[in-house]
């Protein structure tokens, strides 16, 4: 069973729970390499879980060596249904996250509007100018370390060090397996550029001390990642 590898299934993990039922319905229906899976949709019908859950849980069957996935065209069993024991299976899921972001990195950009001085600002317009680089070099590989950078520095200008505690793991797990594997299967250019817009109405915003646009700002991004994992 996967579960063995991913754990035990929990609210959070709802995404394990579904990648242990559709590898017991691989290996019962002996399923040869190379055959195609359902879509997520299909598969999120007959599973009882959202598309979002489905999407997740195909990411961590990829990792695990289950599977492999070719944009536009869908999911592949590959050559064998035993699991890789190494593979990180057991991330937190990001679509559980980021309704956690959303209640506390909106009041981090509110704050920071207030009590930004010339270091943090510049620590804010370090990776949003990395990132702009990238989008003009019309990179379509998702930017997680500049993203990571980008917001941990939002959140240290905050200067409130008890947020900065409890947003320190949520930051984590931007850079777990499973984010970067979801957010890369798909990216393109257009969405390096778009990030990249978003996080300048943060800067423009934050630098203009105005801390409700800053909130607003910074809520819209994340509402945008949400939007893109449930989709």
């Amino acid at each position: 069973m996967v579960m063995a590898q991913i754990g035990q299934p929990t609210p959070r993990r709802a995404y394990a729970d579904a990648a242990n039922k559709i590898l017991d319905r691989l290996r019962a229906d002996r399923v040869a390499p190379g055959t195609r899976l359902p879509a997520e949709r299909q598969l999120a019908d007959e599973l009882g879980v959202s598309r979002a859950t489905v999407r997740e849980s195909l990411a961590a069957l990829e990792l695990m060596g289950v599977l492999e996935t070719h944009a536009g065209a869908g999911s592949f069993v590959r050559g064998t249904l035993e699991v890789d024991q190494e593979a990180s299976a057991g991330d937190t899921s990001p679509l559980e996250t980021i309704p956690a972001r959303l209640v506390i990195e909106p009041q981090l950009a509110r704050l920071a509007a207030r009590t930004w001085d010339r270091r943090s600002l510049a620590a804010i317009a370090r990776p949003l100018k990395a990132l702009e680089r990238e989008a003009a070099a019309g990179s379509d590989r998702h930017p997680t370390e500049l993203d990571r950078q980008f917001h941990a520095a939002v959140a240290a200008a905050s200067g409130n060090s008890v947020l900065l505690r409890v947003a320190a793991p949520l930051s984590e797990v931007m850079g777990e397996t499973l984010w970067r594997r979801l957010k890369e299967r798909s990216w393109s250019a257009e969405q390096t550029s778009f990030v990249a817009r978003e996080h300048q109405r943060i800067y423009d915003a934050i630098r203009a001390r105005d801390d409700d646009l800053a909130a607003f700002a910074m809520e819209a991004h994340l509402r945008h990642v949400l939007d893109e994992l449930s989709g």
